[in-house]
């Protein structure tokens, strides 16, 4: 199965499932989320609408571990 963003939450195949979500960062309007599946990690920008959030984009990487894992202040 391609690992873009159709696999996931709604994935039959427990192979395919999103195990963690983390949410980075949210406003009212804006999120950053990252979530951790089986041999996939991705980060994802959200966007807000009035009835729903959508992915504005993401990039993902096949783990054997994490994309990033930093803390910086700004």
């Amino acid at each position: 199965m391609h690992p873009g963003f159709g696999s996931g939450v709604d994935s039959t195949d427990p192979e395919d499932r999103i195990n963690e979500v983390t949410v980075l960062a949210a406003t009212h309007r804006v999120a950053d989320v990252k979530t951790v599946g089986q041999g996939q990690t991705h980060l994802l920008h959200l966007s807000r609408f009035p009835d729903c959030w959508t992915i504005a984009d993401g990039i993902w990487a096949f783990d054997g571990g994490v994309i990033a894992n930093a803390t910086y202040d700004m």
